[in-house]
């Protein structure tokens, strides 16, 4: 079966706390609090083992955080293989208010990563992929740590495409041109993202389908732009998809975007139509936002979210 390679620069420990109100200056006693090795990297890792998709992750960790990170990664069995730096890895904190339904996010940026750190954080990353074989997909998800040059994304993906992967990503900000550049197999990014990196707001369908053609003009061979409860927009140059969600989405709507694309990937593994793939990375992170924890995903309603899920094409 077709392996999955999630590369994670950036990741962190994710903690999800929930109180029942969240005021300002005061002290909160979480009624609920879960902590899992995060970093959208492991998100679609976590989500994608927990859909079937056989998964490796790759990662850059540093200190006491990085070694629980490890750890807890070899307590559930998800394959790692480490690179270390100097420093802390960060920790990431979730606070959903009951009340309101409204989540509150606080993520520390990380330590910063020297030259030769990252180069052998490169060539984990090279070995992953050759040890997955020729038809593995790749996962480049989630920031890069502080040091990391802007062109980092792109090399990564030119490695992971030299040794025969088809890479996904999901990235932002200064390193996401870099790796369109790169010519991924596909690039996944939110609505926000896409229209930071093309110059405009992205409020409409047509609008995501322009965006999505940039995506592909500058580099991608596919583009999926992410509209949260709007659904998806999906471009390959010559169709255009648009993806309605099923109803029914829980409170934890963080990593939701990290569910997609292990859906995704696992329609990809499949061999299925691009469109299948679609429908199931929505009802995928439909189920992801059921259960606290980012990449924890509820399985059992997979599958009655997939009848409530659709796919179109657009003229």
């Amino acid at each position: 079966m077709t392996a999955l390679v999630c590369i994670v620069p950036n990741p962190s420990i994710d903690r999800t706390a929930e109180v029942d109100r969240l005021e300002p200056g005061r002290i909160h006693r979480p009624a609920d609090v879960v902590a899992v090795p995060g970093g959208k990297g492991l998100n679609v890792a976590r989500s994608a083992r927990g859909i079937g998709l056989p998964v490796e992750a790759v990662l850059l960790l540093a200190g006491h955080a990085g070694r629980w990170i490890a750890d807890e990664l070899d307590r559930i069995r998800l394959p790692h293989r480490d690179a270390w730096m100097a420093g802390e890895t960060r920790t990431c904190l979730t606070v959903l208010d009951r009340s309101t339904g409204l989540l509150t996010e606080v993520y520390e940026p990380g330590p910063t990563v020297a030259g030769g750190e990252w180069a052998a954080f490169a060539g984990a990353i090279e070995n992953a992929v050759r040890a997955a074989g020729p038809d593995a997909l790749i996962a480049l998800s989630g920031s890069l740590p502080r040091g990391a040059s802007e062109s980092a994304a792109g090399e990564i993906v030119r490695i992971a495409g030299a040794a025969g992967g088809r890479v996904l990503v999901d990235t932002s900000g200064d390193h996401l041109p870099a790796a369109i550049r790169g010519e991924p197999f596909l690039v996944k990014v939110n609505a926000a993202e896409a229209g930071a990196l093309v110059g405009r707001p992205i409020e409409t369908v047509a609008a995501a389908v322009d965006a999505g053609q940039e995506l592909v003009d500058r580099g991608a061979r596919r583009a999926v732009i992410t509209r949260g409860a709007a659904g998806a927009i999906a471009r390959d140059g010559t169709t255009a998809w648009a993806v309605n969600p099923p109803g029914g989405n829980g409170p934890h709507s963080v990593g939701a975007g990290d569910a997609f694309l292990a859906g995704l990937a696992a329609g990809l593994a499949a061999d299925d139509p691009f469109e299948e793939s679609l429908r199931r990375a929505a009802a995928v992170a439909a189920a992801s936002t059921r259960v606290p924890g980012p990449g924890n995903v509820d399985t059992a309603a997979i599958d009655d979210l997939l009848r409530s899920t659709t796919v179109r094409r657009l003229a």
